[in-house]
């Protein structure tokens, strides 16, 4: 593994911008059994994809968290987009909604022994869009960005299929969660099942995502931002805290189901690749009040990986959310990552 902080700057050639410009949903059909890594099928499955840009230019797989999807505009509108870091007018970018989430993709069925549905694994993630490249006619791809929960995906996508990416750009995700991030989903899976248990869903996911929203974000955050001062409110004492948890959650609560956090919820903590297995050069990027990825697990990523690596650490207030709040700072260095190795495409 070589280490390398140094970043190249090449010029896309201009005729991928004038090509003829691709902007396409669709879905994909998985094969009628498709097998999980975990044991269980999905059968006659879907994976719902976007795929846009410039027909002859590099192609680029961008996703993120959990809650995100393949409109990547919605949850990166910063990064994503005609000029923007992830330039629409100068890449392809394909993004996907991911298998048992909360949007067009399938789910997985319930196995044979149980009438819960079978695990997602990242790898299972990373095999459908194996798949979706085949059916795309896309042999490599220029750059894999994951972010959170869709650079554990890209890392099982490196290892399984090293031939079909030449660069990833991992932003607050790392080879395996920690044990304290585990800990931190598994009380918010059971909270979610409870509820489900006792018909009482809404709000028990909006309750789970209050709890998680207090690992997403930084201790100097929640300092900073509210103050400790109680007020009172139907009789009870209330923290401005409180407030902020609520209205997250009740937000959530509109727009994802059970079934996806809890599925989704779970691949996280089953997430376990060998770093040694990554021979991709890989850039990591972490931030130093990142509660779910410290910057630890991280540097063994990058140590370990057998690809040209290189790991960024970055300052912010905002904790494991930072790669969507800081774009100012990740800019630069997916642009140059993006860049560098521009001339190997074609």
């Amino acid at each position: 593994m070589h280490r390398d902080n140094r970043m190249t700057t090449a010029v896309l050639p201009s005729f991928f911008e004038a090509s003829a410009r691709i902007d396409s949903r669709g879905f994909f059909q998985l094969p009628e059994k498709h097998p999980l890594f975990h044991g269980g099928t999905v059968f006659h499955g879907q994976v719902s994809y976007y795929l846009r840009g410039p027909s002859l230019a590099p192609v680029i797989i961008v996703l993120g968290g959990i809650s995100s999807g393949k409109e990547t505009e919605l949850w990166w509108p910063e990064m994503v987009g005609a000029g923007l870091a992830i330039d629409t007018d100068r890449y392809q970018v394909l993004s996907i909604d991911f298998l048992g989430g909360n949007h067009d993709s399938s789910g997985p069925d319930a196995n044979e022994h149980s009438s819960q549905a079978a695990a997602i694994d990242t790898r299972d993630q990373a095999k459908a869009i194996s798949l979706l490249l085949e059916h795309l006619n896309i042999d490599v791809v220029h750059n894999f960005i994951g972010a959170s929960y869709g650079g554990m995906i890209a890392l099982a996508f490196a290892e399984l299929f090293p031939n079909k990416v030449k660069q990833l750009c991992i932003l607050c995700a790392a080879h395996k969660s920690s044990n304290l991030g585990i800990a931190w989903r598994s009380i918010q899976r059971q909270i979610i099942q409870l509820g489900a248990d006792t018909e009482q869903e809404e709000q028990a996911i909006a309750l789970a995502r209050a709890l998680a929203m207090t690992t997403y974000r930084s201790f100097i955050e929640f300092e900073e931002r509210f103050s400790t001062a109680p007020y009172v409110v139907d009789g009870y004492f209330q923290f401005p805290v409180n407030g902020y948890l609520t209205s997250r959650g009740e937000a959530f609560k509109k727009n994802f189901c059970c079934r996806a956090y809890l599925c989704l919820s779970e691949s996280i903590d089953l997430h376990h690749i060998l770093p040694e297995n990554i021979k991709t050069p890989i850039t990591c990027i972490s931030f130093d009040t990142d509660q779910l990825i410290p910057k630890k697990l991280m540097q063994e990523l990058a140590e370990y990986s057998q690809g040209k690596s290189q790991h960024f650490h970055l300052t912010s207030l905002y904790g494991h959310d930072a790669f969507l709040k800081e774009t100012q700072a990740i800019t630069p260095l997916i642009q140059q990552t993006l860049e560098s190795n521009s001339h190997a495409q074609h």
